[in-house]
């Protein structure tokens, strides 16, 4: 199962966790920012999901689970595709 939204870019997406998970509206900007470069996905930011491979989807998919700074992630099977 996926957990983005293949007709939104990855910035909307995280966009949309940062919103979700109630992070301050001064900080969003910033933190969809470091988790892009963090993952390496700051080339396709404002391209639509749907174009990405299976690896970086899972990689958005983990920088949705960051943006919010947890102390503890577990990840079961991360590189585990479809």
């Amino acid at each position: 199962m996926i957990s983005v939204d293949g007709s939104l870019t990855a910035y909307e997406n995280l966009m949309l966790m940062t919103r979700l998970y109630d992070i301050p509206f001064r900080e969003r900007k910033e933190r969809i920012q470091d988790i892009l470069t963090f993952l390496d996905l700051e080339d396709h930011a404002y391209a639509l999901v749907r174009t990405y491979s299976g690896g970086m989807i899972r990689k958005l998919e983990i920088g949705q689970t960051m943006l919010h700074h947890p102390r503890i992630l577990f990840l079961d099977e991360p590189t585990t595709g479809s």
